[in-house]
């Protein structure tokens, strides 16, 4: 049976699942199923939690930081599920087919993020100097093993969605345009849904420019 706390948590901790259902194949805490706790179970410890002094509740689950990934994602997890159904693979999402699907679609959109940082970049620096920064990137931090190994995490994406966001802030402020500023407010809500922590990216175009704040600049 699963222990469920009807007291009062740490921060105001409620679980909403335990586990996880991704099923990769390589990791050992996935052997545990993901089981999601009732309504009422979860009600219940958030009731306990208020009558017992805490003022914020912070829901828990594997899925949490993956809801806005699931949209990047979308576009390859179709092929994967026509791969699965062709070749008789388990249709749930995790079987190769679908690892295969997400890893090339990773790929795919680490090279449309490194051809767009190269263009952002030759904006301010020589050819030079931009070959040898993306070389750098590459080789020189973990990007390569969340481009070619750790594809299905979120690094390799959300790389690709801040190189759109610092070249559609430049072009806005170079020529303030409604497409700009649509496409500005899509991209820091994708990197928002996709990591929560990434609504610090709203200070890019916020801040865009700026080389000292002051009272005069707010």
């Amino acid at each position: 049976d699963l222990l469920f706390p009807l007291h009062r948590t740490t921060f105001g901790v409620v679980e909403m699942t335990t586990g996880c259902g991704r099923r990769c194949q390589f990791c050992l805490p996935d052997l545990n199923p993901q089981i999601d706790f009732s309504k009422e179970s979860i009600m219940a410890s958030v009731q306990a939690n208020v009558s017992q002094g805490n003022k914020q509740i912070s829901l828990a689950t594997e899925d949490m930081f993956i809801w806005g990934q699931v949209q990047t994602e979308t576009p390859f997890f179709f092929p994967g599920h026509l791969a699965a159904k062709a070749t008789g693979a388990p249709q749930d999402g995790f079987s190769p087919p679908y690892q295969l699907a997400i890893q090339i679609g990773g790929m795919i959109m680490a090279l449309i993020g490194l051809w767009y940082f190269r263009k952002f970049l030759l904006l301010f620096y020589s050819d030079g100097v931009t070959a040898i920064s993306s070389l750098l990137l590459v080789f020189g931090s973990n990007y390569l093993n969340y481009t070619a190994i750790d594809t299905g995490m979120s690094h390799n994406w959300l790389f690709t969605v801040y190189v759109f966001l610092l070249l559609n802030t430049y072009h806005f402020y170079k020529t303030p345009r409604m497409r700009y500023a649509l496409r500005i407010g899509l991209l820091t809500g994708l990197a928002t849904l996709t990591r929560p922590t990434d609504i610090i990216s709203c200070l890019i175009p916020l801040l865009w420019g700026m080389e000292h704040i002051s009272i005069a600049t707010i």
